[in-house]
């Protein structure tokens, strides 16, 4: 048991004891991501972009378009962190659980930093988007217009740091995760709001947003409690 009166093999308190960048699993990843996002902006980017665009015109009212478009308005930013905040309150108030409950905390925490980090990048790094005239073409500090934000794309950013909660929190989700966060970069290279790379960053940005706050989640739980007196009691399988 930890000092939270959890069994130290649960994955969500044993995740948080190791630091993420002592993971080779972490680093293989990025550096996966970091070759895939390498590999569209030396030219794959508006290739890819340009395949995409005449498949659009020549089936506009596809099926696979219109379920892209829907999948991808799933990945808004402020649909997960709500829905963190709706369970994190059943789980303290109505049906106490503390699994549930610090695994919403840790993905209301990684939202948030995420939401910062990528607007940081975004204003930063300008991309204009797929759609735009000048598709692909970077603005350095000119990116107040969201046309111009494609760089990285915040939806699979937001996917990938929930994908990266659940991850750890419930491992028998682990296939689903990738999926999802597949799916969601698909999604957004099909509606062409973002190019390969911005979608392989973003998931590189959500996913080491979510575990650089893995370790330091004790410390905000315990400032929580003494600020708030929020905490569930454990619950019987925890």
């Amino acid at each position: 048991m930890n000092g939270n009166g959890m069994r130290c093999s649960d994955p969500l308190v044993r995740s948080a004891e190791t630091s993420p960048w002592q993971r080779p699993g972490f680093w293989l990843l990025l550096a996966a991501l970091a070759a895939v996002a390498t590999f569209g902006i030396r030219g794959a980017d508006l290739t890819i972009a340009n395949a995409v665009r005449q498949w659009s015109d020549a089936h506009p009212d596809s099926v696979w378009h219109a379920a892209a478009f829907w999948f991808s308005q799933s990945g808004t930013l402020v649909i997960y962190p709500l829905a963190a905040l709706v369970v994190l309150v059943s789980a303290w108030w109505f049906r106490p659980n503390y699994r549930v409950w610090r695994a919403c905390l840790w993905l209301l925490a990684a939202e948030g930093l995420n939401g910062l980090v990528g607007l940081a990048i975004k204003l930063g790094i300008g991309r204009w988007r797929p759609n735009q005239p000048l598709a692909g073409t970077f603005e350095w500090f000119h990116s107040f217009s969201a046309k111009c934000q494609s760089f990285p794309s915040g939806h699979t950013a937001d996917v990938a740091a929930v994908a990266t909660v659940l991850w750890f929190a419930w491992p028998r989700v682990r296939p689903l995760c990738v999926l999802w966060v597949v799916l969601m970069a698909a999604a957004r290279i099909g509606v062409m709001r973002h190019f390969l790379s911005d979608t392989a960053v973003g998931a590189a940005v959500g996913m080491a947003c979510a575990l650089v706050l893995q370790p330091r989640m004790d410390r905000i739980e315990r400032w929580i409690e003494t600020r708030f007196a929020l905490r569930p009691q454990e619950d019987a399988a925890g």
